[in-house]
């Protein structure tokens, strides 16, 4: 359990160091931020959602892991992969990851190693290198995904 918190804080700590966020949709993501950082989890959902509701990637990513987590909302792997592919659709890469690894397993999705496939492949294609051997047993190098 606490390995579990440590890779969630350090996790969090990845995706908010990528941030890019407008002023106005901003404050309120940093507000849902701070709430979060204190552990106020069901305050740091009423900031992010509006905002995925209005396609911000980055308020969508945090809607999924507290899903995925089930912080201040109930578990959910369907709700957390909902709003990982919504990300996703609006190009956060971290969101892309994070599909195609529920595709890849079929947490909260069916299993369809072809979407996560090519999930991989549009983290890939953003110029991350990336050598990978998936749970499946499919290999991701650079940018080529083996069958």
């Amino acid at each position: 359990m606490m390995m579990q918190s440590h890779m969630l804080k350090f996790a969090l700590l990845i995706i908010v160091a990528g941030f890019h966020v407008t002023v106005s949709a901003g404050n309120a993501l940093e507000t849902g931020i701070e709430a979060f950082e204190r552990q106020q989890y069901q305050r740091a959902y009423e900031h992010w959602l509006p905002l995925a509701q209005k396609n911000h990637a980055e308020a969508q990513l945090f809607l999924g892991v507290l899903y995925r987590y089930g912080l201040g909302v109930r578990r959910d792997p369907q709700q957390s992969a909902y709003w990982y592919e919504r990300s996703a659709e609006n190009g956060d890469i971290d969101a892309q990851n994070e599909i195609a690894l529920f595709y890849e397993l079929g947490w909260g999705v069916e299993q369809d190693i072809w979407a996560a496939a090519g999930w991989y492949q549009a983290v890939t294609d953003r110029d991350v290198c990336l050598s990978v051997t998936l749970p499946t047993g499919r290999l991701v190098v650079d940018d080529k995904v083996s069958r």
